[in-house]
């Protein structure tokens, strides 16, 4: 946040306290409400933890929309989850005129039933 607000200041103004306080410096003859207005204008960046739930009881798993999954396979009793990763490579042509890698990523789930013979 200090970082922030020394960046749209254009000057060190803001200084880190703790992980709660950001202490502000006036500058002299600055204006403190205007200084305070400005200062409440200034967007933070903020980035979400990435969270997964899973409840054992009854196998339910809430994962957060900035969970990212890479490569795995799961195995546990008679489930199977894969997640997959391809990469492929977008060739130039007149329309595009750069090539791109791009990722298509597979998820899939599978419940493997026991049959009695």
């Amino acid at each position: 946040m200090a970082l922030a607000i020394n960046q749209a200041l254009g000057r060190s103004a803001a200084h880190v306290l703790d992980s709660r306080r950001v202490e502000l410096s006036v500058a002299n003859g600055e204006e403190i409400p205007a200084l305070l207005a400005q200062v409440e204008s200034i967007e933070v960046p903020v980035f979400p933890r990435a969270k997964v739930v899973v409840n054992e009881r009854t196998g339910t798993v809430v994962i957060g929309g900035t969970v990212v999954l890479q490569p795995v396979s799961i195995l546990h009793g008679g489930l199977a989850v894969n997640v997959v990763s391809e990469f492929q490579v977008s060739h130039r042509t007149l329309s595009r005129p750069a090539r791109r890698r791009l990722c298509n990523r597979r998820e899939s789930m599978h419940r493997q039933t026991s049959q009695s013979h």
